[in-house]
């Protein structure tokens, strides 16, 4: 249950950091499902090879995202608690 108001929540901060304009919150978005995605891929007992493609590496630079909507949430965050 606390799992899924944690996803609720952050999809809502996401939401809104895109009505914003925010690419760093597509971002984010996009690269922690490709990585869900790609966790499911590794878990697979039928899995013996693993092919990364090229655009991983892209993916995982735009985790970088995160850092600039964790501080965008702490910011309001904060500002609603003054």
């Amino acid at each position: 249950e606390r799992l899924a108001e944690a996803e609720a929540k952050a999809t809502h901060m996401v939401s809104k950091a895109i009505e914003s304009g925010s690419t760093h919150a597509i971002n984010y978005f996009v690269a922690t499902k490709y990585l869900e995605a790609f966790g499911q891929f590794a878990k697979s007992e039928n899995t013996k090879t693993l092919f990364i493609p090229m655009e991983a590496t892209g993916v995982l630079s735009s985790l970088a995202g995160i850092t600039e909507i964790a501080k965008e949430a702490l910011k309001e965050s904060d500002n609603k608690g003054k």
